[in-house]
């Protein structure tokens, strides 16, 4: 944000910094003998190098367009989340049935996940090389498909789960990533369409906004030793994000209100972080409740 008045060098550094620092904290984690993080850790290296290929693109140093490496990161990103919440579903969702003496055992396995990261890889590298092909909108249907096939991992053999808040709440952000690469990919098939970057939207308000605000609920109840909980501040908070993503994503439909949709769906975006840091400050600033140090 500040890169216009602190230069590309120092944002750069800051930037880089973090992301750098965060890759070093985890990389125990992540190199442990039976790998079993590793590919989010190789994931958060690829971002930490795109990340500088942006910089260097700002500096003038490589002639790459830089939005076109952000849209190469956003790619990297939705793997990165989709890695994420293959252990985050296992966390919550078990810990959610073992609360409610639901008798049964969520297991997400890796192919579905690895079919939709697979999808997200070729569809950025082809976006990448060749935007304007008409391949690339029969790849985003694919994406979108593939990503949407998770979803099926909720349906239990013996359980039925569709109705708890959790599950809902994670399974929105399959969802806007669906939304958003089938859009994308009806915007490319259709010449008489031109919204793709409005549709994109539902990929970054929507999926990448959800995950963010879904697993910073779950970390604030969970990680502080209490137990999941849902109510109506949990519920608005995603409905929120939800109906921010459809205002800023569906502006192609209602150009005459551009200029509306881009300010409401910006201040409606903003308001789940508000009620968050109103329910959860508290939880945040005291020990743990369960008496465990952290």
């Amino acid at each position: 944000m500040f890169i216009d008045y602190v230069g590309v060098y120092t944002t750069a550094f800051l930037n880089l910094s973090m992301l750098g620092w965060i890759i070093w904290f985890a990389k125990d984690t992540v190199l442990d003998k039976l790998q079993r993080h590793a590919s989010i850790g190789y994931t958060a290296v690829a971002l930490f190098i795109i990340e500088a290929w942006f910089f260097a693109s700002q500096a003038g140093l490589v002639d790459t367009y830089s939005l076109d490496i952000l849209k190469v990161a956003l790619g990297a990103i939705v793997v990165l989340i989709l890695l994420a919440l293959r252990r985050v579903n296992m966390e919550a969702i078990n810990e959610l049935m073992e609360d409610k003496g639901i008798d049964d055992v969520f297991v997400s396995r890796p192919p579905k996940t690895n079919l939709a990261i697979f999808t997200v890889i070729v569809f950025t590298i082809v976006e990448f090389f060749y935007p304007q092909n008409s391949a690339l909108g029969w790849l985003g249907l694919a994406t979108a498909t593939a990503i949407l096939g998770i979803t099926s991992e909720y349906k239990l053999k013996d359980e039925f789960i569709l109705n708890q808040p959790y599950v809902i709440y994670l399974a929105c952000i399959y969802l806007m990533f669906f939304l958003g690469y089938a859009l994308m990919a009806w915007s490319i098939l259709n010449p008489n369409m031109d919204g793709i970057n409005h549709f994109r939207h539902f990929i970054t308000s929507g999926g990448i906004g959800l995950s963010y605000i879904v697993i910073m609920i779950i970390i604030g109840w969970i990680h502080t030793g209490r137990h999941l909980t849902s109510n109506i501040y949990t519920h608005l908070m995603v409905i929120l994000i939800i109906i921010a993503t459809f205002m800023r994503g569906l502006i192609p439909f209602f150009e005459e209100y551009t200029s509306e949709l881009y300010l409401w769906s910006s201040i409606v975006w903003s308001i789940p972080f508000m009620i968050y840091i109103k329910v959860f400050i508290n939880f945040l600033l005291r020990a743990r409740d369960d008496g465990v140090k952290g």
